[in-house]
């Protein structure tokens, strides 16, 4: 398997395990107030305002925002479902670019350029027949299968599949290397296998088990490791009182790509499920997600998930995770991406139960450069979204004098803070 050179070392050990609920049906945060930035350059460093001269606008137009997969969250419309679209930054408006080659949801989707990686997820068995109705019966079927997307060319390609079908699971591509997170298998098991997939050799390999089953986990590269968060994790193998009713922990292990070892994080404030995790500037970010509904009096027999707005971020310093931002909207299950200096996120389920967003949420790390958007065509959860580079645009030529050659110019970016989300 590839070994990557050494970049920095792990993270070190913390807390594992966060508040309890509260009668607002969501787990009580200590995090210290959100914090703001102002919107004139004379309040920004001079490290951020000179840092480099291309513009966010210009970085963006470089990316490829692209969803794939995801379902409306009530029907599954097998058509729609395989569609994907690229948002167009000319005309500004989300393109159909063509069909997977199955339809997916809960799947996982990592770039590699030239290529986007599709990884497991759910597919729809229609073809069973209930016996207790007669009717069919639709039945979500994890799945092992790797399908490869070259976007330039617009061509599939099948890689070879995982050793275990896996919906709800969580992947990266790091290091030549694409890393899958546990997940469900078609027996409904909650899975603490990882499995290694080795891009130039194409095969796959067993990595370093989770220290417990996942599913609903959210992994974000930083550094020379992966950071894997959240989920929900099967109830025997919690010490002490159950978090809530549907498992879902805050704890956050790391592992060293390196040695293969696993190591724990200061955990998460509150627990979560499909949330998503971004690297935007060094800066690792927790965005959305779901904690346990406390249910009304009326709805004591129906336990929910409930969707969070919280945006958390982990502070390399002081080992602590720290609530910098909320979104407008909560939101789960959600794509999300990072495109210049904004974080993208798209669909999603909102408070409501039944409710899948079609919205677009975009946040710019720097609240003096907004960027567009516009809402999907159709609604969808449980979705793909990635940046992909652009095949059109040329990179930019690099030109340097003899002066300048052997000068070496870092560029340091100091934790940045997040406010100022627009929805469009």
């Amino acid at each position: 398997m590839f070994r990557p050179r050494r970049q920095s070392p792990k993270l070190d050990g913390g807390s594992e395990r966060g508040g309890g609920g509260g009668n607002s049906g969501r787990p009580k945060c200590a995090c210290p107030p959100v914090r703001q930035c102002g919107n004139s350059d004379e309040e920004l460093p001079d490290v951020r305002r000179n840092r480099m001269s291309m513009t966010n606008a210009q970085r963006a137009s470089r990316l490829e925002l692209i969803v794939v997969g995801g379902y409306n969250g009530q029907n599954f419309d097998m058509e729609e479902t395989r569609n994907m679209y690229k948002f167009n930054h000319a005309e500004q408006y989300w393109d159909f670019i063509g069909e997977m080659p199955a339809p997916r949801f809960h799947h996982c989707a990592v770039v590699h350029d030239p290529h986007i990686y599709i990884i497991g997820g759910a597919s729809v068995n229609c073809t069973e027949i209930s016996a207790m109705t007669g009717n069919d019966a639709q039945i979500l079927s994890p799945t092992n299968t790797v399908y490869r997307y070259t976007p330039e060319k617009k061509e599939w390609a099948e890689m070879p599949p995982m050793a275990t079908r896996r919906v709800y699971h969580t992947a990266v591509c790091a290091f030549g290397n694409i890393y899958v997170f546990g997940g469900q298998d078609e027996d409904q098991t909650i899975l603490d296998s990882v499995e290694i997939y080795d891009i130039h050799k194409r095969v796959w390999s067993t990595g370093p088990s989770l220290r417990r089953p996942l599913m609903g986990a959210a992994a974000v590269v930083t550094g020379g490791a992966i950071m894997v968060s959240g989920g929900i994790t099967t109830p025997t193998v919690l010490r002490g009182p159950t978090c809530d009713r549907f498992n879902v922990i805050n704890r956050v292990h790391s592992l060293d790509v390196y040695t293969h070892t696993w190591s724990s994080v200061p955990s998460l404030p509150v627990p979560l499920v499909h949330h998503s995790a971004l690297s935007i500037n060094g800066e690792v970010l927790i965005v959305g997600g779901a904690t346990a509904g406390y249910p009304k009096a009326e709805e004591a027999a129906k336990p929910h998930l409930l969707s969070r707005s919280d945006i958390f971020s982990f502070n390399a310093v002081t080992k602590m995770w720290e609530l910098v931002a909320t979104m407008p909207e909560a939101r789960a299950n959600c794509g999300a991406a990072v495109i210049g200096d904004e974080i993208v996120v798209a669909g999603g389920q909102g408070v409501k139960r039944q409710e899948t967003l079609d919205s677009i949420l975009r946040y710019d790390v720097y609240p003096h450069i907004c960027g567009p958007g516009v809402a999907m065509p159709s609604r969808r959860v449980a979705l793909a979204l990635v940046a992909f580079p652009s095949f059109k645009v040329p990179p930019r030529p690099v030109v340097a004098s003899k002066a300048d050659m052997g000068t070496q110019l870092t560029l340091m970016h100091p934790q940045t803070t997040l406010a100022g989300w627009h929805q469009y």
